[in-house]
């Protein structure tokens, strides 16, 4: 059986972790886990490898805490444990996909060498135009 988890949503509110005697649960985690603490240790037996963290039950019931640092946030579980229950669980804590409000970055231009002078192909001009006539504007829509 499995459970899918966003972190988020365990930053806030723990999330209900079901072991079962005799079973492994296993908590898949999409980030590095760099720590997993609990305040009952004696009621499980717990295994930390990369971004997994294996769970056995020691005891035939009950309930305690895992606090889980993992990819920079910490997250936590409700461990209860289910002499009842005959089935191996599986958790996945998600964490959402990294976006950035910034806009895509244009491709690079390349360079072109005319005479002397390098010009970058593909740049907006920037600088001043001598004005027609004077020194007014001419507006295409006007006709000058």
């Amino acid at each position: 059986m499995e459970r899918v988890y966003d972190v988020r949503d365990l930053m806030v509110r723990p999330g209900i972790v079901v072991l079962t005697p005799g079973f492994l649960t296993v908590v898949d985690v999409d980030e590095q886990v760099e720590q997993a603490v609990s305040a009952r240790s004696d009621l499980f037996e717990l295994r930390v490898f990369s971004n997994s963290i294996y769970l056995r039950p020691t005891k035939r019931a009950g309930t305690t805490d895992l606090v889980v640092t993992a990819g920079g946030r910490v997250f936590l579980l409700r461990l209860v444990i289910d002499e009842k229950n005959f089935t191996t669980y599986r958790y996945r804590v998600r964490y959402p996909q990294q976006t950035t409000d910034f806009p895509t970055p244009l491709p690079e231009s390349k360079t072109a060498s005319r005479g002397d002078a390098s010009v970058k192909g593909d740049v907006p001009f920037r600088g001043s135009l001598p004005l027609p006539g004077r020194g007014r504007g001419c507006f295409w829509s006007t006709g000058c």
